[in-house]
C-alpha cells in the first residue's frame, strides 16, 4: 500500500522541478548568450561597413578589434585613425598588420631650421618680446623631447600650467629651473598673442586633397594627438568633417580621445565610424548619447563595475528576471484530535537586471569580449593579441 504521504512528497517535488526547469529556461532565453561564440574574422565579415564602438580592455586588445574593422574598408575610401598614443595604431605598427599606413602630417614647421620656424612663427610682427617668447617655446618644445609642430606648440597649452609641470618632472632639474626663471610675467603676456597667431598658421596650412591628407589612395593615415589636446584633435575633426561635406567618404577610427564633435555625436552620411576607449561610460556625453543604432557593440574587459553595469544596462538592456521564492507554514491542531499540518508553497517574484551580469565584464580574459551585430546577433567574441 501507498503511503500517502510519500505520493504527495513525489508529487510536490515533481512540481517543484518543473518550475524551477520552466523559471531556468525563461531567465536564459532573456539572458546574454555566453555560450555563443564567433570567430572574429566572421564577425567583422558579418559587421561589413557598419559603425563600431569599442570599451574597455588594453591598448593592444582595441588596436587588435581596431585593425580587424579598417581591413573591411580596402580600397580608395579615405582610412584615418586618430589616438591618443596607442603603440598598436602606429603606422608601423598598421603595417605589421598587413595594413598599408603613414604618418599624418602636413605641418608648416617640419624640415625648417630654428631660425626659419622663428621666423614663421612672428610672421610680420616686430616685437622682440613675441620673438623672445617663440624662442623660448621652441627650446622647450626641444627640452621636452617633443617634435617642433604647430600642433605640438598648440598642444602644450601656454596659458595654462601643465607644460612646466612636464619641465620639471621630465627635464634636468637645472636645465627646467632655467627655462621657467626665463618664463617671466612679459612672456605670460605674450601667451594669448602666440596662441592667436598658431591658430592662424594653422587654419592657413596649405593641405592637399582632400583637406589635410594626401591624396595617395588605399592608404591608412594615423595621427597621434599628444596628450589627449582636445584643441588639436578638433582641428583634425573640423578639416575632416569639411572633406565629407564636401563629397568626400570617410573610415575615422578613434581611440582614447574624449571630446564632443559632429563626427563623433551623430551619424553622418558618407562616414564610418569606428569609436574606441577605455571607457566609454567615462565621455563628456555619457554612453546615453553615443548613437548605437546600427553599431556593432565590443566591450573588453573593464575593472570599474560602476561602468560595467552603465554600459551593460544601456548596451545591451535590461530584463525581467523571475525568481521562485518558496514559503512553508505550519498548522497545530487542537485538542490533539486532527494531525498537525504543514503547508510548502512556491511563489514567483520578479526583478530587473541587465541582460549581461556586470561581473562578467571584469572578469574576462585577455582578447575576449562580449559583442553584438546590427543583424542581432550576439555573444563572445575571442581575438589574438
Amino acid at each position: 500500500m501507498i503511503d500517502p504521504k510519500n505520493c504527495l512528497s513525489a508529487l510536490f517535488s515533481s512540481r517543484e522541478h518543473y518550475l524551477n526547469r520552466t523559471i531556468q529556461d525563461n531567465n536564459l532565453l532573456h539572458t546574454f548568450p555566453l555560450r555563443a561564440v564567433c570567430r572574429p574574422e566572421e564577425y567583422f565579415r558579418r559587421l561589413g561597413r557598419g559603425p563600431l564602438l569599442l570599451s574597455g580592455g588594453t591598448e593592444e586588445e582595441r588596436a587588435a578589434f581596431l585593425c580587424a574593422s579598417l581591413s573591411q574598408n580596402p580600397g580608395r575610401i579615405q582610412r584615418v585613425v586618430l589616438h591618443g598614443g596607442n603603440r598598436g595604431l602606429m603606422p608601423e605598427s598598421l603595417a605589421l598588420q598587413g595594413l598599408p599606413a603613414a604618418a599624418w602630417t602636413w605641418d608648416l614647421l617640419a624640415g625648417m631650421t630654428p631660425p626659419q620656424q622663428l621666423a614663421v612663427l612672428t610672421g610680420q610682427v616686430r616685437d622682440r618680446e613675441l620673438a623672445a617668447f617663440w624662442a623660448l617655446a621652441l627650446e622647450i618644445c626641444r627640452t621636452l623631447g617633443e617634435p617642433v609642430t604647430l600642433d605640438t606648440l598648440a598642444g602644450l597649452d601656454w596659458l595654462g600650467g601643465g607644460w612646466q609641470l612636464r619641465l620639471l618632472r621630465e627635464a634636468d632639474r637645472d636645465t627646467a629651473l632655467d627655462l621657467l626663471r626665463r618664463y617671466d610675467a612679459g612672456m605670460a603676456a605674450r601667451a594669448a598673442q602666440a596662441a592667436a597667431r598658431l591658430e592662424v598658421l594653422r587654419r592657413s596650412a596649405d593641405p592637399s586633397s582632400p583637406p589635410g591628407l594626401p591624396a595617395e589612395s588605399g592608404t591608412i593615415w594615423s595621427a597621434a594627438i599628444r596628450g589627449g589636446s582636445e584643441a588639436m584633435a578638433r582641428h583634425r575633426l573640423d578639416l575632416l568633417l569639411d572633406y565629407v561635406e564636401r563629397g568626400g567618404q570617410l573610415v575615422l577610427a578613434v581611440d582614447g580621445l574624449s571630446l564632443r564633435h559632429p563626427l563623433l555625436d551623430r551619424p553622418i552620411p558618407g562616414v564610418r565610424l569606428l569609436r574606441a576607449a577605455p571607457d566609454l561610460s567615462a565621455l563628456p556625453e555619457g554612453p546615453e548619447a553615443l548613437p548605437i543604432q546600427g553599431c556593432g557593440v565590443v566591450l573588453l574587459r573593464h575593472t570599474a563595475y560602476g561602468s560595467a553595469e552603465r554600459l551593460s544596462a544601456h548596451l545591451f538592456g535590461t530584463y525581467e528576471r523571475l525568481v521562485i521564492e518558496p514559503s512553508t507554514g505550519y498548522q497545530q491542531r487542537s485538542a490533539g484530535l486532527l494531525p498537525d499540518v504543514r503547508n510548502i508553497g512556491m511563489g514567483v517574484r520578479r526583478q530587473r537586471e541587465p541582460r549581461l551580469a556586470p561581473r562578467v565584464l571584469t572578469m574576462l580574459p585577455t582578447g575576449t569580449a562580449c559583442a553584438a551585430l546590427p543583424d542581432g546577433w550576439e555573444g563572445v567574441v575571442q581575438i589574438p593579441v
